[in-house]
């Protein structure tokens, strides 16, 4: 720009780097050399950001605890300082608020929203058909497991597992995954016998005569089972 004559303090308030050139003059027309003087001016607050450590599943959840860092850009006098914020609470919509701020001194400020949740689903399972009163069933059963997840909420369970052989304490195994990853596990005791008594008469012998008119007939047995008795 061209020099204009000083009449009063010379006002520059845009955001950017400025250099300021001038001289003085006497009353004779002698004009001393030019001289610059620089500055810069940045009254605008920088853009700020945030990454989560470690990043949300698909889901958008953690199951440990969350750091965001805070990160700005500012094109004008450049980042000082960012600070970060760390989370180990459990719940849905958590926030970290942290800040950042330019060598101009402007501050500026970002809210990170995470979701965390440390703790297992509860899993439990029934079978199809129930047991009968003394623990047994006598035809193959179908186990299902569900899982109860008050936080993130249940993602998947392990599927319906079908059970036909016969047998005692018989383990069935299964799990719960939730939302955030937690696993919870549980394992269903299944017995099942699918054969049938065996009555062995000892006495009277096969084959023996006895004439029912001459008292009671004494008959002993005894009753054998694979498993239940």
């Amino acid at each position: 720009a061209a020099f204009a004559a000083y009449q009063q303090p010379v006002v520059i308030a845009a955001d950017a780097r400025h250099t300021v050139k001038y001289y003085s003059t006497d009353k004779a027309g002698n004009a001393e050399a030019e001289k610059p003087i620089s500055f810069s001016i940045d009254r605008t607050a920088q853009q700020v950001g945030y990454t989560l450590n470690p990043p949300p599943n698909s889901y958008g959840w953690n199951n440990s605890s969350v750091l965001a860092v805070f990160n700005g850009t500012d094109t004008l006098s450049g980042m000082d300082i960012c600070v970060s914020s760390r989370t180990s609470a459990e719940g849905t919509g958590k926030t970290l608020t942290g800040w950042c701020r330019d060598i101009a001194g402007n501050i500026a400020y970002s809210t990170a929203v995470v979701n965390v949740d440390f703790s297992s689903p509860a899993v439990s399972a029934i079978q199809t058909p129930p047991p009968n009163t003394n623990g047994w069933n006598n035809v193959p059963v179908m186990v299902r497991f569900s899982g109860l997840d008050a936080i993130s909420g249940t993602a998947s369970c392990t599927g319906d597992t079908p059970i036909s052989l016969q047998g005692v304490g018989q383990q069935v195994q299964g799990s719960c995954t939730d939302r955030a990853g937690n696993v919870g596990s549980y394992t269903r005791i299944v017995n099942i016998d699918r054969t049938q008594p065996a009555i062995n008469i000892s006495s009277p012998a096969a084959g023996q005569t006895y004439i029912a008119t001459r008292g009671n007939i004494l008959v002993l047995y005894d009753v054998s089972d694979n498993f239940d008795a």
